[in-house]
């Protein structure tokens, strides 16, 4: 009697090893996978409108409507549901995310003499100000899945806060592929082409007598 319960007792142990051991996969879980937008890397073309301007320029973290402001991924359906996808998500909250790419974008055109995600030293001259208001896919679109992005855009005087410049621009595109990947490239391309129309009429702004 004692060797047959040690016997159900040593089975019952590696049974449950062999469960808490297991991977997720193993049980048809996949694990969250994380993706940020591309470098939205300037162009010949966006060198060619831009002169250094010898300002400072402090990009401020965006906002977002709050159907945006969360890291899971999100694609509408329909006109009037938003859904969330639980195993896609954006590494970093998309406020921060654009914010960081704009920036980056912004320094690597040479137009301005620094670009700063934080107040410092140098003061800055100019503030770009930014809103999320669509981030995402749609899937409700004959043509097939669309990857769309609508950013409202704000150029300030940084000493006055006197508005100079603002737009929403908004882009939407056809996500060429099944795979994921492909969505996320349709939208690094969106951010790129919004920028580089954005730019030269903010130059023209403060350039304006």
């Amino acid at each position: 009697m004692n060797a047959d319960w040690m016997n159900r007792r040593c089975t019952c142990l590696l049974l449950a090893a062999a469960v808490a051991t297991t991977a997720p996969g193993c049980l048809g879980r996949s694990a969250p996978q994380a993706y940020l937008l591309e470098f939205p890397a300037e162009t010949a073309g966006s060198r060619d409108v831009a002169s250094a301007s010898g300002k400072n320029l402090l990009v401020e973290e965006f906002a977002a409507l709050s159907e945006y402001s969360r890291q899971s991924f999100a694609f509408r359906s329909s006109p009037h549901r938003i859904q969330y996808d639980p195993l896609r998500r954006w590494a970093v909250p998309p406020e921060v995310m654009l914010q960081e790419r704009v920036a980056q974008y912004c320094q690597a055109t040479g137009l301005f003499s620094r670009v700063a995600t934080r107040l410092g030293m140098p003061a800055p001259d100019l503030t770009l100000r930014g809103t999320i208001l669509r981030l995402g896919e749609r899937t409700d679109d004959p043509q097939g899945r669309i990857a769309e992005l609508r950013l409202h855009l704000e150029l300030l005087d940084a000493r006055t806060q006197t508005l100079l410049w603002s737009a929403t621009k908004n882009r939407e595109k056809k996500v060429d592929g099944r795979s994921f990947e492909s969505a996320i490239e349709a939208l690094s391309t969106s951010l790129r082409e919004i920028l580089q129309e954005s730019l030269p009429e903010m130059q023209a702004r403060w350039k304006a007598p």
